[in-house]
């Protein structure tokens, strides 16, 4: 009785179902031998939803101290910010012998408040819904971030405007392409895509603009360019923050009229393609430093599109991984 009065709920129902299922079986038994069986399967199911119930009780308790330490840090957080404004506006008001003084006490402040928000960071609960899984063109998703995303691709992938993917690597830009080309009226025709990083920029020229024969060791007859390949189909150039400053200004010509030149050639070629353009470099900033060029990063900047990474949307964890643990391997 002792237990059932001061022990913890799991104790508590744990001996409550015991004792239920002792009862029972002592009055069945007792009235009919043959309910034996029947009555042992109870016991079974007794303690079945027993150890399920443990178990919620138990990832709530985990769940309860995790927040419960997350509005600690919070709270300190907070005190500390409080007590950095404090401080900045007296240095405002302070006279010189003090600053010294002041300067120490905020910058060991701001120290302290960049760890708690590490702190915070690393101990924020995340709670992973077991949501709907959606599959759009090939992109996983189960929350608002990815839906954002999916939503633009929708509205901006019958135009002809040229888009620039930013985000991490393996955040999924060539899987946006692809879905802005086969939602749009350019479906059916080439996707090519080529990676601006992985090839040097004579390489890149020849492989985006082709050759004639002749124009390099090596170029024993004439060959078509991915420009011309992709003849009313879309090129997708990956990692476009990658392209030297003369290349830049021949990719501007090509968005700007449509004319490019092969190499080794004179004559002036044209395209339709439409030009999608992706990148994990900051290219406001390279505009900035001068690594690539204004008038370019604005004619491919047209429609941007934010890839979130997935340490951001941690809701879409659980969904790609039963994604990939489904398509690689059946047998799971």
């Amino acid at each position: 009785m002792f237990s059932l009065i001061w022990g913890e709920r799991e104790k508590k129902l744990w001996i409550s179902f015991l004792l239920l299922f002792i009862t029972y079986s002592a009055c069945y038994a007792a009235l009919d031998y043959s309910m034996n069986f029947a009555f042992l399967l109870l016991g079974y199911f007794s303690v079945e939803l027993v150890s399920k119930s443990l178990e919620y009780f138990s990832s709530r308790r985990s769940l309860e101290s995790i927040v419960k330490e997350s509005e600690i840090l919070k709270s300190q957080l907070k005190l500390k910010e409080d007590k950095l404004k404090s401080l900045q506006a007296q240095m405002e008001n302070s006279e010189k012998e003090n600053e010294a003084e002041l300067k120490t006490e905020i910058e060991k402040l701001k120290s302290e408040i960049e760890e708690l928000k590490s702190r915070e960071s690393a101990e924020e609960p995340v709670i992973i819904p077991d949501g709907e899984i959606k599959n759009f063109e090939g992109i996983i998703y189960s929350g608002p971030a990815m839906e954002k995303v999916v939503n633009l691709i929708k509205k901006v992938a019958d135009t002809e405007t040229t888009v620039l993917i930013m985000g991490e690597s393996g955040a999924g830009k060539e899987l946006v392409a692809r879905a802005l080309h086969n939602l749009s009226r350019r479906k059916g025709k080439n996707f090519l895509a080529v990676n601006c990083a992985a090839l040097t920029e004579s390489l890149l020229e020849s492989e985006l603009f082709g050759h004639v024969k002749g124009a390099f060791t090596n170029a024993i007859e004439d060959k078509a360019g991915l420009f011309e390949a992709a003849k009313d189909g879309t090129i997708f150039l990956d990692e476009i923050g990658e392209i030297s400053p003369s290349f830049q200004s021949k990719l501007l010509r090509v968005l700007q009229n449509g004319e490019y030149h092969r190499v080794g050639s004179s004559e002036v070629s044209f395209t339709n393609a439409r030009i999608i353009a992706a990148t994990n470099k900051n290219l406001e900033e390279a505009v900035k430093s001068g690594e690539f060029r204004e008038d370019l990063f604005y004619r491919l900047n047209v429609i941007n599109i934010q890839l979130p990474p997935l340490r951001e949307r941690k809701e879409d964890i659980i969904p790609l991984a039963k994604h990939f643990l489904k398509s690689h391997s059946p047998k799971l």
